[in-house]
């Protein structure tokens, strides 16, 4: 009698133990499934992130063309209008020179 009621006794700590080692083996596997969550969160973030990235860097890239357009366009005016002063220039100096010809004075008779 005493050997059954020991084996039972034992018995039940052993059930005791599984039945512990089961709800830890749940607990465990309920955070490994909130951990995988957690995992593919941050994969769709990241992936999220690579396509903005990547969007970005293709906007930057459309944005620098156009101002490297723009630079050169307004470099052609730029051109332009200083060969405008030159011909301008040209043109002072050749009025600037006759004028000097004519020997007109600033003196009032």
């Amino acid at each position: 009698m005493t050997t059954f009621i020991k084996a039972e006794e034992q018995n039940v700590a052993l059930f005791n133990y599984v039945n512990q080692l089961s709800m830890e083996s749940d607990q465990l596997d309920e955070h490994n499934k909130y951990l995988d969550f957690k995992i593919e969160q941050y994969e769709q973030m990241m992936e999220m992130t690579n396509n903005d990235f990547e969007k970005k860097n293709l906007e930057n890239e459309e944005r620098a063309d156009q101002l490297r357009d723009k630079i050169e366009s307004t470099n052609e005016v730029i051109f332009e209008v200083e060969d405008q002063f030159i011909q301008i220039q040209s043109i002072a100096k050749d009025l600037v020179s006759e004028f000097r010809d004519t020997r007109f004075g600033a003196k009032v008779a």
